[in-house]
């Protein structure tokens, strides 16, 4: 049993969205229940030092209601 009262095998919702972020070369919103993640990918142009060799910067948000003890943090505030 799940703290949160789930079974074992009992999955929460999964929403997928793709392109959220007009701007970046990809992005993604990911909800699982009340887990809410999104993820950004740039491109970036190789550096004068290093032609041959790109980057990709890739940053991630979590919405802070994904740790059980924000809510109850929360409410005594």
């Amino acid at each position: 049993m799940r703290t949160d009262g789930r079974k074992r095998l009992f999955y929460r919702h999964i929403e997928v969205e793709t392109g959220v972020i007009p701007q970046a070369s990809g992005s993604e919103r990911v909800k699982i229940g009340d887990t809410d993640v999104s993820v950004k990918a740039e491109l970036g142009k190789p550096s004068p030092c290093h032609p041959d060799k790109g980057r990709v910067s890739i940053s991630v948000e979590c919405s802070p209601i994904a740790d059980p003890m924000f809510k109850e943090e929360a409410a005594m505030s």
